[in-house]
């Protein structure tokens, strides 16, 4: 009896010192958008497998295949991106960034290598801005015409997440992007923790309980 409670505390105890554990959400939905001639396009297919298939695609208005904000109705502005935080609970999470494998476009100014992460779906903020280095806009450096960038990053502040159903809007300045993830560290709830480490107790205890009645009997 002994060494199962002592085993029940042991994994009690480490369950306190360090819950903390890194979840890798993958896209529920992904939607281009624009505010000037076609308004939406579902970019799922493109952005949800680490596959090749470069986002986004041409149709409409939109003749070029490459993510650039601003005031022509040729080029996709943005994308609205969804997550279900359901599997670990969106109040679990204590810190949240966004990744995506990206390739440079081709967008006659080279001076365009830039992207923005904004709080909730279909966020039209800067809509029609160039990049021109406000708070929020990050550089990503000239990689050349169609030149291949890598894993891109950006923190998305927790305040932002208070459901399950969870929104953000990657908006970009010549980018194509192939995949798109949302990396957490999740903390589960106290009473998760108490809940499983009193599960163990009450299973060695049983166990004692029924080796007791065998040596008696």
């Amino acid at each position: 009896m002994g060494q199962r409670l002592l085993l029940c505390a042991v994994i009690m105890v480490v369950l306190a010192v360090a819950p903390a554990y890194s979840y890798i959400f993958h896209l529920s939905d992904a939607t281009g958008f624009q505010n000037e001639g076609t308004l939406t396009q579902n970019h799922f297919s493109l952005l949800s497998k680490l596959d090749g298939q470069w986002g986004p695609s041409t149709g409409g208005t939109v003749t070029f295949n490459y993510y650039a904000t601003g005031t022509s109705s040729k080029y996709w502005d943005a994308i609205s991106l969804n997550f279900d935080l359901s599997p670990v609970g969106w109040s679990n999470i204590s810190s949240a960034t966004l990744r995506f494998y990206t390739q440079q476009g081709a967008y006659p100014n080279l001076d365009w290598h830039h992207y923005q992460v904004l709080q909730g779906a279909f966020n039209p903020s800067y809509q029609d801005n160039s990049p021109t280095g406000w708070s929020g806009l990050i550089n990503f450096g000239n990689y050349g015409s169609n030149g291949l960038v890598g894993w891109l990053e950006a923190p998305v502040p927790v305040s932002w997440i208070t459901t399950n159903n969870f929104d953000v809007t990657l908006r970009l300045w010549n980018a194509r992007i192939n995949y798109i993830e949302l990396q957490t560290t999740v903390i589960p709830e106290p009473n998760t923790i108490l809940l499983l480490g009193s599960a163990l107790l009450g299973i060695g205890a049983v166990s004692f309980v029924k080796k007791r009645k065998t040596k008696l009997s």
